[in-house]
This record gives structure tokens, C-alpha cells and sequence, in this order.
């Protein structure tokens, strides 16, 4: 009989892996007892360097590593999320499809649109989708675009609005500078008729 330890999470072939990194998350597919299938550097190194991956292109490849050594201290689990949503291919399909994938396929990783976490779901449901992460970070860039954007338009109507303004003092002011002008003409006339 085989001893559980409880601090380990449970994870089954076939199940995507979610690394905790802190600020981003790290995927991988077990394949089997203590061994997954993932995008990593093609450089050997552990993680791909997410601010210099954002858009670039970076070259990665499809590895078969120990899920414990890759961890090292950081908590990980299965997260198959969009179970509820898609219909995961059976398990012998991912494993047998992760595994042909090992060493054969470089990938062109984008920390956004084309990451770990999109090759996972890849490998689970055979679907080409970005995963929460990318979508999170499109997510805030859209935003961020809306409130930049809103700004901007916010600054013009400000603009426009004080253009208007200084157009209206400026009538008003030749309108005032005239009327006196007038006055004054007015007055000199007067004042020479009396003579």
C-alpha cells in the first residue's frame, strides 16, 4: 500500500498544472506519477524571461521534465478550468499528444497570445485558446487604452471648451472695446456740435 502525502497535491494524468510564480503563472500537462510536458527556454534555463517575451517571438521547446524539480518551493496544483466549458479529450489522447510533441516542436512563445498556458489547454481539449492570463493582460490593456483614451478626449473637450471660452471673452471684449470706441465717437461729435 501506497503512502498519500498530504502536503503534495493530487494530480492525475491528463490534468493541466498551474505553477505559482508570484507575479505570473507557469502551466504545464502531467503525463504521469510526477512528470509533465510544458513549453520551456530553449536556452535549458527555468523560466523564460516574461518582460523580454512580451511580443518578441522568443523561441522555446516542448520538454518532459519532473513536476517536484521544476517546482522547487513553489505551490502548484491542477487546474483544469474550462472543464465546465469544454470537454477534455480522454486521458491517454492528452498524454500520447503531449508526449509527440516533446522535443520535436519548438514554439514561438509570447508571454500573451501564444504562452505555457495556451500549449496546456492545447494539449487537454485540442482547442486553440488564450488562456485567463493572456486575457487578463488584454484585459488591463484595454482598459488601460479606455482610460488613457477617455484622458485624451477629456484633455481635447477641456481644450475645446477653454478655446471656446477665450473665442467668447475675445468677442465680448471687441464688443465692449467698440461700444466704448462708439461712445466715444459719440461724445466728440457732441462735443464739437456745441461749439
Amino acid at each position: 500500500m501506497a503512502l498519500i502525502d498530504a502536503n503534495k497535491p493530487q494530480i492525475r494524468p491528463g490534468d493541466m498544472i498551474r505553477f505559482n510564480r508570484g507575479l505570473y503563472f507557469h502551466w504545464g500537462v502531467c503525463v504521469a506519477e510526477n512528470q509533465m510536458v510544458h513549453v520551456a527556454p530553449d536556452n535549458g534555463s527555468k523560466e523564460l524571461n516574461s518582460l523580454n517575451s512580451l511580443g518578441s517571438g522568443n523561441k522555446a521547446v516542448v520538454r518532459l521534465e519532473l513536476i517536484d524539480k521544476w517546482a522547487a518551493e513553489d505551490e502548484y496544483r491542477a487546474d483544469n478550468y474550462l472543464d465546465h466549458r469544454v470537454n477534455p479529450k480522454d486521458v491517454e489522447d492528452i498524454c500520447s499528444f503531449a508526449l509527440q510533441q516533446v522535443d520535436h516542436r519548438y514554439w514561438v512563445y509570447d508571454a500573451v497570445s501564444s504562452n505555457c498556458e495556451k500549449f496546456a489547454i492545447l494539449c487537454r481539449y485540442r482547442i486553440d485558446k488564450m488562456g485567463r492570463q493572456a486575457e487578463l493582460v488584454q484585459g488591463v490593456a484595454t482598459a488601460s487604452l479606455f482610460f488613457v483614451g477617455a484622458a485624451a478626449l477629456t484633455a481635447v473637450g477641456a481644450a475645446m471648451l477653454g478655446y471656446e471660452a477665450v473665442n467668447a471673452f475675445k468677442k465680448d471684449h471687441k464688443k465692449q472695446k467698440e461700444k466704448k470706441r462708439l461712445t466715444y465717437s459719440s461724445n466728440r461729435s457732441h462735443s464739437t456740435d456745441n461749439r
